[in-house]
């Protein structure tokens, strides 16, 4: 049985998850886990492990991600180093994909979803700030926030205030 709580923060893109996560991280203590991502480092401003097709391939055979899926052509993974924070009683949060929850689920059946929430124009504006997508690309990720929220899910409002949400995130993990 593990003591620490598991949490994934989901959403549509340019809601602010890194944003907010990146706000919380010296804030509370919980384990922040870097994900292995396939895309371009280039333009982000999350923290990430870029791999190639190859990497993954040795990350999957010797089993070292917890979780991983893939999004927008890209792969994701959790390291498995969470199962151990998870067991020596710390929290572990990470950004996680609305699509793929039904896996975490079945593998930690315990987690808690945080699903972060703005409205559309605000979430265009982001986008387009980011500039890592093109105006297609922006378009069919507008599409796609269209998703029922998760059940069960702890909604996080994220439009006006950072601040704002990252306080709401801290209550959340407390």
């Amino acid at each position: 049985m593990r003591k620490g709580t598991l949490f994934t923060v989901v959403g549509p893109s340019g809601v602010g998850k890194d944003s907010i996560l990146n706000a919380a991280k010296n804030k509370v203590d919980a384990y922040f886990p870097k994900r292995y991502i396939s895309r371009s480092a280039e333009v982000d401003n999350e923290d990430f492990i870029k791999v190639d097709q190859s990497q993954i391939d040795i990350l999957l055979k010797e089993k070292r991600v917890a979780i991983h899926w893939y999004a927008h052509n890209n792969f994701y993974g959790i390291p498995i180093d969470i199962i151990y924070h998870l067991n020596k009683g710390t929290n572990v949060i990470f950004n996680g994909s609305r699509h793929a929850i039904k896996e975490y689920k079945q593998q930690f059946p315990e987690l808690k979803i945080i699903y972060i929430d703005a409205k559309e124009e605000i979430v265009l504006e982001r986008l387009k700030k980011r500039a890592r997508e093109n105006a297609k690309d922006i378009q069919l990720r507008l599409k796609r926030a269209k998703f029922d929220i998760p059940t069960g899910s702890i909604i996080i409002n994220n439009e006006d205030d950072l601040d704002k949400a990252v306080i709401q995130l801290l209550s959340v993990m407390h």
